[in-house]
């Protein structure tokens, strides 16, 4: 069966459409802020070292203090670093918080930082975590 030089043209504009698409979506991750957003899609996920010091302590009613296991909640550490930006870990905050008993307070302290650049504290240092954060803070 002969092909159409309208249904070559049709097949030449899909593939055009699909191959543009495929170069934009990653673009997106070049020019989003890593510590606030994962921006690791496709092939710029390796472009930059992102590394992040992690420490919680639950702070209970009768006042003893406990360190949370953050790497025991995660199955690898591939799963552990991808929660360490402002856009995920307010849902992992609120898992831990559902977990606590009546009257603990979580704290934490959670700074990363992107290449050589300076740490940067992605939650309020010394903050109950379980509630409520100000408007504008980190």
């Amino acid at each position: 069966m002969a092909t159409t030089t309208r249904g070559r043209y049709r097949v030449q504009l899909f593939v055009a459409a699909y191959l543009a698409i495929q170069l934009a979506l990653p673009l997106r991750g070049l020019v989003r802020d890593k510590l606030a957003t994962r921006g690791n899609f496709s092939w710029n996920m390796y472009a930059d070292a992102y590394t992040c010091s992690v420490a919680y302590t639950v702070h209970e009613a009768n006042g003893q203090i406990r360190n949370v296991d953050y790497d025991a909640q995660f199955r690898g550490e591939v799963f552990s670093t991808k929660i360490l930006h402002r856009d995920a870990l307010p849902s992992f905050h609120r898992w831990l918080c559902r977990e606590l008993a009546a009257g603990d307070e979580l704290r934490g302290l959670v700074s990363c930082k992107l290449n050589d650049g300076p740490w940067i504290d992605l939650v309020r240092p010394a903050a109950d975590l379980c509630s409520p954060a100000p408007p504008g803070d980190a």
